[in-house]
């Protein structure tokens, strides 16, 4: 690992700045989220789904920050580049731990075949992202595969569908509550629509923080490929349709 991008890998980080580094907030909300939308809905959860969702979020976004570690988070996020740099057991470790955990708290709340199915799509979505930086440790490593830019493309659309999904589908499929029926699905859609376009929409502003970095290491991302200006005008039209 080499290269001049690398400020200060030894230097230590406040305490509540490692505790967004180590992504734990991220997955609080992904439990927070679906917790709202169950509430909305008014089909309560298991207390055990909240606790599962937070730890296939949290161990989809530590895999994340240890595929970019090396890459483009040197740049963009040099913090959480160096703390995940500084240590095997986050980057390997941990992700494997929070992963045998969630698998564990689903196995004991036995989803249906439905749910099984979605969160296998859920997941798969998740790591798309991890998948497509990594390997790559310097900007002069040589350009993606037609894959991996495929996948810097669909990136922000795919995770944002992803989080939306499991959001107001876990509440449907598995929340206490009458019998499904399609205006349960209805309801579920009206939440999950917007939902999108919300979540689209902060994840393109990441992008745009993530730009310069992105396309140092030939992530193309819609971020990368559009103007900074049309990137705000999308924004603000998606948040104007949610």
């Amino acid at each position: 690992m080499s290269d001049a991008i690398d400020p200060n890998p030894k230097s230590t980080s406040p305490r509540g700045a490692r505790l967004v580094f180590l992504q734990i907030p991220m997955a609080i909300s992904a439990a927070s989220l679906i917790a709202a939308i169950a509430f909305t809905l008014g089909r309560p959860l298991e207390p055990a789904w909240y606790l599962a969702a937070f730890l296939g979020t949290w161990c989809v976004y530590l895999r994340d920050s240890a595929a970019s570690c090396d890459a483009e988070d040197r740049i963009s996020q040099p913090g959480r580049a160096a703390l995940f740099r500084s240590s095997a057991f986050l980057r390997t470790t941990l992700p494997a731990v929070t992963a045998v955990a969630g698998l564990a708290t689903l196995a004991w709340i036995r989803p249906t075949t439905p749910t099984t199915i979605l969160l296998v799509g859920v997941g798969l979505l998740g790591l798309l992202h991890a998948f497509s930086v990594g390997g790559r440790t310097t900007p002069a490593s040589g350009g993606p595969s037609p894959l991996q830019s495929r996948l810097a493309i669909v990136k922000s659309p795919m995770v944002s569908i992803a989080w939306a999904a499991a959001a107001v589908s876990l509440p449907v499929l598995e929340g206490r509550g009458p019998e499904i029926s399609t205006a349960t699905w209805i309801e579920a859609a009206m939440l999950g629509l917007p939902l999108i376009a919300i979540l689209l929409g902060d994840s393109l502003l990441l992008d745009l923080r993530d730009r310069d970095a992105d396309a140092r290491f030939h992530l193309r991302t819609l971020a990368v490929r559009l103007p900074p200006r049309t990137v705000h005008v999308v924004v603000g039209g998606l948040l104007l349709i949610a």
